[in-house]
């Protein structure tokens, strides 16, 4: 008879034995273990299962195995273990194992009534057994139905309570130096700072003079010397005791080679304005090598010289142009810090102050000629700021311990205002007035107003609750289903708003 061996390994498990055992199509399937002691396909369940395959197969199983355990199991099994491959295939394997099918026998009708008439037994009829059947069915029916009588009806209530405000006014401090708030009333303030720029210009209102016309006159040069002097056009005269004020002769003249003698020569005023305008006998020097050689007078005074009125701006201009940037560069600083900070803190008002002008650029110079006046400021702001956390935690707290008894909170109605001015105190700390406000309800629990109404019709249901609570409105109830006329019998099928 053919014999199929296979030889497992460590990774053989009992879905890949069974695979392999599919493809041997043979009579005899012999499972050869590995050699090494480890224990796999150990348990009596792996043998039943591949003991049953076999056999679904039509063949016969066999082992060649060294474990105590799996020996023991094929023994009980019937399985035929063997030493080696040469004993597997000389020795008789054991019989497959088929298993039996039964059959039910078909009643005798006859006999079991014969029976059950022997034994004193009536035979139920087909008829009270229908009726008996009917009222079970129809008291589960029931039953169901009053289940859901009393759990499924719903009910939704609204109310509007009437609110009453609750108001107290708390003095506060923040204080830069702690973390925490307190219940003191003193929180944690936070300095803050932002830079700023802006630039602006106004109409320039004061007025400056610019030279105009020049000054002309003549001088008369002396030469002090015994030689011949040629003086040139364009040498430059200045007036002693103001160098800045120049004048340029407008010919060439000469000199003669006598001391004492002297020649008239035409000058102009090299800048314009009345500023040349001298009177007679004003001492002039020569500038250049020639100065030394010479002396100047006028026998008369110079005239011709004249200025012109332009706008300019003034130290007035500058004063009320630098005050109104100041004051945008406020406004500035203090929305920069707001939106930097979010919702989550609070600038305190009155504290945002300048820090430093970092940067200041003026056009044109105070007095100097120009209609408009430009400026551009570059500055550092800072203020303290609190966390509205802190503050509304202080609020809260402040408020409970005034609450009415009977009353409660409206949930999110809390509202801080700051009354007066913050001020500074010695210490470094802020102190300011805070008004804070909230809306109150009755407190009444909700397991109560649902027990109230259990049961009720809607009708009866709203004048319970309008006697149990002051309302702006009577109880809106809305039932579900809709078509439904009782309220609920379990108050956890009540949905209460407006609480």
């Amino acid at each position: 008879m053919k014999t199929i061996v296979i030889h497992l390994d460590e990774h053989d498990d009992l879905i890949s034995v069974r695979d392999r055992m599919v493809w041997s199509k043979s009579q005899r399937i012999l499972l050869v273990w590995p050699e090494e002691d480890q224990p796999m396909l150990a348990r009596k369940y792996d043998l039943v299962s591949l003991q049953r395959h076999a056999n679904s197969l039509g063949a016969q199983l066999g082992l060649i195995t060294r474990d105590a355990d799996v020996r023991a199991n094929a023994r009980e099994l019937g399985i035929s273990v063997f030493r080696n491959e040469k004993q597997a295939q000389r020795q008789r394997w054991g019989r497959i194992r088929r298993r039996r099918r039964f059959h039910r026998r078909a009643q005798n009708v006859e006999r079991a009534d014969g029976l059950r008439v022997a034994l004193g037994e009536r035979k139920t009829s087909s008829y009270s057994l229908g009726w008996s059947r009917l009222v079970i069915f129809s008291i589960g029916v029931l039953a169901v139905l009053g289940m859901g009588v009393f759990l499924l009806p719903g009910a939704t209530i609204a109310l509007e309570p009437v609110q009453i405000d609750q108001r107290v006014s708390m003095k506060l401090i923040a204080d830069p130096l702690i973390a925490a708030p307190g219940i003191n009333g003193v929180i944690p303030a936070r300095k803050v700072s932002t830079v700023v720029e802006v630039q602006g210009e106004i109409p320039a209102s004061g007025k400056t003079r610019l030279p105009d016309q020049k000054a002309r006159g003549t001088v008369e040069i002396i030469n002090l010397t015994d030689q011949p002097l040629i003086i040139p056009a364009g040498a430059i005269l200045s007036v002693h005791g103001t160098p800045q004020l120049r004048f340029a002769t407008t010919r060439e003249v000469g000199l003669q080679a006598v001391g004492g003698a002297a020649v008239s020569v035409p000058v102009q005023a090299i800048g314009g304005g009345t500023a040349g305008n001298l009177p007679a006998g004003t001492v002039f020097s020569l500038e250049g090598s020639l100065g030394p050689n010479v002396a100047v007078s006028n026998p008369a005074g110079f005239t011709g010289g004249s200025d012109l009125s332009v706008p300019a701006p003034s130290k007035t201009d500058y004063e009320k142009l630098r005050q109104q940037l100041l004051a945008t560069l406020l406004d500035r600083a203090g929305a920069d810090l707001a939106t930097a900070m979010g919702s989550e803190e609070q600038m305190l008002a009155g504290t945002l102050k300048l820090e430093q002008v970092l940067e200041e650029s003026l056009l044109p110079e105070v007095g100097s000629p120009g209609d408009r006046l430009r400026l551009s400021l570059r500055a550092e702001y800072s203020g303290y700021s609190i966390s509205r956390v802190d503050l509304n935690q202080l609020a809260e707290i402040t408020l409970d311990a005034y609450l009415p008894t009977g009353r409660r909170a409206v949930p999110a109605s809390l509202i801080t205002e700051t009354t007066g001015q913050p001020r500074m105190l010695a210490d470094g700390r802020i102190e300011w007035q805070v008004t804070a406000s909230r809306k109150t309800i009755p407190d009444l629990p909700r397991q109560d107003l649902q027990k109230a109404v259990l049961g009720k019709r809607p009708e009866d249901a709203a004048k319970v609750l309008a006697t149990l609570m002051q309302l702006e409105q009577p109880p809106r109830i809305t039932l579900n289903p809709s078509w439904w006329f009782w309220m609920p019998s379990l108050g956890f099928r009540i949905q209460i708003e407006g609480l």
